[in-house]
């Protein structure tokens, strides 16, 4: 004989056990605290994002110009000596004004073609030829130094040197100095200006 008053009780009664092992997610997800460490461990990740992005944005513009921000364009230089008074192993050195750069017109490593370069040297070696080139190490781009009473540039951060020529001498660079493309600057009589150059360059907005 069946108890039927008994089997109703028992499916009710899994019925109701089974809506007791299923809670609302929804509501579950709404009643979860934040807690002390998930409330830190976010607060640490987005303020280390936000570090990394301040650090690496300003460096962006020695990688490739700003897009929208940047156009070539010949950019005069005044110099504190005429070409023409450079002696053979002696050069001078000079920087881009505000809100511009050089483009180095050749090179490798670090000194890629199009790159920015914010100074240079303007430097006639032993023989007397005259070149111009940007201040970057082709190593890992810091400002070289030229030694004239040693006849070369030197770089202060890995101890690389480059003749007057530009031709490494000691690595660990492994390519030369970058040129800049440059012309002597005239009047508007076409008369040469002995003492400013113009170099071939960027113009950029906001930078310096």
């Amino acid at each position: 004989m069946v108890d039927f008053g008994r089997v109703f009780s028992s499916v009710g009664s899994h019925q109701a056990i089974a809506s007791e092992a299923q809670p609302n997610s929804e509501a579950e997800g709404l009643k979860r605290p934040v807690t002390r460490r998930n409330f830190i461990v976010w607060y640490l990740a987005g303020l280390l994002t936000a570090t990394v992005v301040a650090g690496i944005m300003p460096l962006l513009v020695y990688i490739y110009p700003p897009g929208g921000n940047s156009k070539r364009q010949d950019v005069p230089i005044k110099l504190d000596k005429p070409l023409s008074e450079l002696e053979n192993g002696n050069g001078v050195k000079f920087t881009a004004p505000s809100e511009t750069g050089f483009r180095m017109t050749n090179g490798g490593g670090d000194n890629a073609e199009g790159k920015i370069a914010f100074a240079g040297y303007a430097v006639k070696d032993e023989a007397g030829k005259l070149n111009v080139f940007a201040i970057n190490c082709s190593h890992l781009g810091c400002s070289v130094n030229l030694v004239s009473d040693k006849q070369r540039f030197e770089c202060p951060c890995h101890g690389s040197m480059f003749n007057l020529a530009g031709q490494v001498i000691h690595g660990p660079a492994a390519w030369p100095l970058s040129n800049l493309g440059w012309k002597q600057a005239v009047d508007s009589s076409g008369k040469v200006i002995p003492d400013q150059i113009v170099v071939e360059g960027y113009q950029l907005k906001g930078i310096g």
